[in-house]
């Protein structure tokens, strides 16, 4: 049997930060631009601009800046927020290796987001 769980930030009932964001917001980082992020994870730049506003729009603030022609970078909200969620991702997969351990469900924790 393998532990699995979903990790995914909400703003009433909404979702606002899944895994996907994740990738899009650390793309975004490491590349300086939504349209390279939004390629490495196989998505249209369209659909990746989708998700970015559509979250900005549920937390009501800026998480990434973009500039025509150069590039985008995470605001500082948004590095917050992409910290935050990679804590909250760390203590979920340490105690999913630790129940697995104690309990021997075998197999490791794995993350699936929604």
């Amino acid at each position: 049997m393998k532990l699995r769980f979903k990790v995914w930030f909400e703003k009433e009932g909404e979702p606002v930060m899944t895994e996907l964001k994740l990738r899009l917001l650390k793309g975004i980082k490491e590349e300086g631009s939504l349209a390279r992020s939004a390629a490495r994870l196989g998505i249209s730049y369209k659909k990746a601009l989708g998700h970015l506003r559509a979250m900005e729009e549920r937390l009501g603030y800026r998480v990434v800046e973009r500039k025509r022609g150069a590039g985008a970078r995470l605001t500082e909200e948004g590095e917050r927020l992409l910290r935050r969620y990679e804590r909250v991702l760390k203590a979920f997969s340490e105690l999913a290796e630790r129940l697995d351990e104690e309990e021997g469900v075998g197999g490791g924790g794995g993350v699936a987001a929604r």
